[in-house]
């Protein structure tokens, strides 16, 4: 949607620098230098920025509180055209959102009319999204149906069997190894064991004396 400006102002310098930036900035605009010309206007007619010189307080103050009355312009913003900075102060009193300032330039005027088409399209946006929402009609209470928790049982004790014993084999001895003989000795012939001579029998059975028989008889 293209965006509609009324100016309100008596200064030539002033509204050169402004007709030439809104038409730099492709903005339609309306252009008065009579109050109640600008009135009519407001009441009939849509504007998205509303640039009023400030001059005469009186007529500035009316202009801006018949813009917040109506239902068209209420949203608009306002910029106000002042003297030099001394009259910033008394632009916002009066309602402005944003001040030019006499003498006014090309640049200053530029980057403030920017900033207000920013600002009338936030607004214009503002609207639908706080568009207020039809309440619902509450939706039946679905009861709700809970598994029932699983038991937990209690941990069996496992008994475990411990491995077997595998009986182990004494180790035996292990015999040390013979001493060598030494070196460069003659090994020693066996010495043949030889019995004892046999004795003979009439040496080694003594000889029992004959007793005579006569000698028998006596006993």
């Amino acid at each position: 949607m293209a965006t509609r400006a009324f100016l309100l102002c008596a200064d030539e310098k002033a509204v050169h620098a402004v007709t030439q930036i809104l038409d730099e900035l492709e903005v339609s605009f309306e252009h008065s230098g009579e109050p109640p010309f600008a009135l009519k206007r407001l009441a009939a007619q849509r504007f998205d920025l509303l640039i009023v010189d400030c001059d005469n307080a009186q007529n500035a103050t009316q202009v801006f509180n018949s813009a917040r009355a109506s239902n068209l312009n209420k949203n608009s913003i306002a910029i106000a055209i002042v003297e030099g900075k001394a009259g910033v102060p008394n632009a916002f009193r009066l309602g402005a959102s944003l001040v030019l300032t006499k003498p006014v330039s090309l640049e200053q005027t530029r980057n403030t009319l920017r900033t207000g088409i920013g600002m009338s399209r936030k607004d214009e946006v503002k609207p639908a999204n706080t568009a207020p929402v039809a309440p619902s009609a509450p939706s039946p209470a679905t009861p709700l149906h809970v598994a029932p928790t699983p038991a937990v049982l209690a941990p069996v004790p496992v008994s475990v069997a411990p491995p077997p014993v595998v009986p182990v084999a004494p180790t035996l001895p292990v015999p040390a190894p013979l001493a060598k003989a030494p070196a460069g000795l003659a090994p020693v012939a066996p010495v043949p064991i030889v019995p004892p001579p046999a004795l003979p029998e009439s040496i080694t059975k003594p000889a029992v004396p004959a007793i005579p028989v006569a000698e028998k008889a006596k006993f």
